[in-house]
């Protein structure tokens, strides 16, 4: 007999190695306290990240991170739950980037300060 899981307990599309492991585990076992203690998306004291002109990636990335580091969450799963603290436009990009599919945060997170980063001043060679 095939064990199914509820729909609530896959990953979010990262391709990690301990993700599909952790799947075949019962319930108890991969079920995390520290995603649970994670605000809900677009609750007062969620952080969210627009995407908009003026909104720096920075802040944003500093203060999901203090967040995830509160609530305990691994490596893997800041990779996996920051996507929910976006604008939905912004979500299959993410996904899209190397750092997220290995669910690496530090690298992940370059990545994203390196995508957004602010121009510097304006180049000396415009007219």
């Amino acid at each position: 007999m095939q064990q199914h899981l509820p729909a609530f307990a896959t990953t979010d599309n990262c391709a990690c190695p301990q993700a599909a492991a952790t799947m075949s585990q019962p319930w108890s076992q991969y079920h995390d306290a520290g995603t649970a203690l994670m605000p809900p998306p677009h609750s007062y004291d969620a952080p969210y990240y627009s995407g908009q002109v003026g909104d720096p990636i920075e802040d944003f990335l500093r203060e999901y991170e203090e967040l995830a580091d509160g609530c305990n969450l691994t490596e893997q799963q800041k990779v996996e739950k920051i996507t929910h603290y976006i604008c939905p436009e912004l979500r299959y990009l993410w996904k899209s980037h190397n750092g997220y599919q290995a669910c690496n945060w530090a690298n992940f997170r370059l990545e994203l300060e390196a995508i957004y980063e602010e121009p510097s001043a304006p180049s000396q060679h415009a007219k």
